[in-house]
């Protein structure tokens, strides 16, 4: 969470005033899915966890008891998040192609794209 924003700087000033930056996400609205399908299903990965105790539901946040840890946003909250980093990435897509070469946040299943540059 720290790294987050000198990362962001970085990506804008290595993309320059005509450069586009990507990042992307996991969709918060898919939380459920990734839980239930995913992260409990591997254990080599994040260890065992008890559903109940370790997985906060309102906050799309899994913690397990060997401290593998994972946070999921929605559309709405990655492009909150980024304006935390003076990155304002003003269009929502929902459905559709993306907006090749112009900022904007689209999300297609389990993955959200932002576009965003220095403006």
């Amino acid at each position: 969470e720290n790294l987050r924003g000198s990362v962001v700087d970085e990506m804008l000033t290595l993309a320059g005033p005509e450069g586009l930056c990507l990042v992307t996400y996991w969709n918060g609205n898919f939380f459920s899915h990734a839980v239930l399908n995913y992260y409990q299903k591997n254990e080599a990965l994040c260890g065992s966890f008890e559903i109940h105790k370790h997985v906060d539901w309102e906050r799309r946040v899994l913690v397990t008891p060997t401290n593998y840890s994972t946070e999921w946003h929605t559309p709405p909250e990655v492009q909150q998040l980024l304006r935390a980093y003076d990155v304002d990435v003003p269009r929502l897509i929902s459905e559709g192609e993306p907006l090749w070469g112009e900022p904007h946040v689209n999300w297609e299943g389990l993955a959200v794209f932002v576009w965003f540059d220095q403006s």
